[in-house]
């Protein structure tokens, strides 16, 4: 399922955005990341190309779990780690993620 970041309104995959990966961030990903963080990050990275935060709601996390063929939990794990290492940040008081890579990391 893919989501409009506006909303988390579901879109057609014609509406999806399109995110170009440069071969300097897969390899970086490669180096830094696990294949799941790396899945769960590329996955994100997708949903907020448009450099808006998103807000999951537990049925969001699961279809996004479910989309990856991983458990909940190894899908708050990735995230976890993800924002610990800058790849995501996470804003604690309202809940929302927002993929920093490209605005912030160099390679």
């Amino acid at each position: 399922m893919t989501y409009n970041n506006n909303n988390n309104t579901p879109q057609s995959k014609t509406e999806s955005k399109f995110y170009p990966l440069r071969m300097e961030e897969h390899l970086k990903a490669c180096r830094e990341l696990n294949s799941t963080q790396r899945a769960v990050y590329y996955y994100l990275q997708i949903l907020g190309s448009d450099g808006s935060w998103m807000n999951f709601t537990a049925q969001d996390i699961q279809d996004i779990a479910a989309d990856l063929g991983i458990s909940k939990r190894t899908l708050y794990s990735a995230l976890k780690v993800l924002g610990q290492l800058g790849w995501i940040e996470y804003n604690k008081p309202t809940g929302a993620y927002l993929v920093s890579f490209q605005q912030t990391r160099s390679f």
